[in-house]
């Protein structure tokens, strides 16, 4: 049985699909689009039509649940959502302050996704796909880990650098992440791993 510091991923790749469990892949299929098309879409394996990209695409702080239940859909995003998180790493990270915790993030996806997608020979492979920082688990549930995915799920362009507004909204939907995972009720199947006492 594996302890809190052997937290171990399943197989898992961005085009992965448990389609029979209502998880799915919405990113493009390679070679069908261009970069500058890339749209949400239905399921590339199942051509399942389930999340409202209109409604995804408005960027709206303030409504959050509608992006992140869509979010949840996909079979990769759902697996960050649901993660068993590295109790110690996350808490300690915590600890520093909210205020500290968002100016981390902030700091992390200015360096990490803030440049174009076409001037990073890294796009796609920058964020760790791991349970030992609670950052990249948030970047890959909200779908702010690479510009490919950010262009999919947040309709921001590829080829070129976000702007402030951009990286300000993205650094919310992280910080949100963090909010739900460490101190609200979290989504149903969650194992939630923190102790106050």
């Amino acid at each position: 049985m594996a302890n809190d510091d052997q937290i171990i991923l399943p197989k898992i790749s961005c085009t992965s699909t448990r389609c029979e469990e209502d998880l799915h892949c919405f990113r493009p299929k390679k070679g069908k689009l261009k970069i500058e098309d890339y749209q949400g879409g239905k399921c590339q394996a199942c051509d399942a039509d389930v999340v409202d990209w209109n409604k995804v695409y408005n960027r709206d702080l303030n409504d959050t649940d509608t992006l992140f239940a869509a979010l949840r859909k996909e079979y990769i995003r759902h697996l960050f959502w649901t993660i068993k998180l590295d109790q110690k790493v996350s808490w300690r990270k915590f600890q520093k302050g909210r205020e500290q915790m968002q100016k981390d993030i902030y700091k992390r996806l200015q360096s990490s996704i803030s440049d174009s997608g076409r001037e990073s020979i890294w796009d796609g492979r920058q964020t760790p796909m791991t349970p030992k920082n609670i950052i990249y688990c948030a970047q890959h549930a909200t779908a702010t880990c690479c510009r490919k995915c950010i262009r999919y799920w947040h309709n921001i362009p590829y080829d070129r650098d976000l702007t402030e507004n951009e990286l300000q909204y993205l650094t919310g939907l992280v910080m949100r992440y963090v909010d739900i995972r460490l101190f609200e009720s979290p989504p149903a199947g969650t194992q939630l791993i923190l102790s106050f006492s």
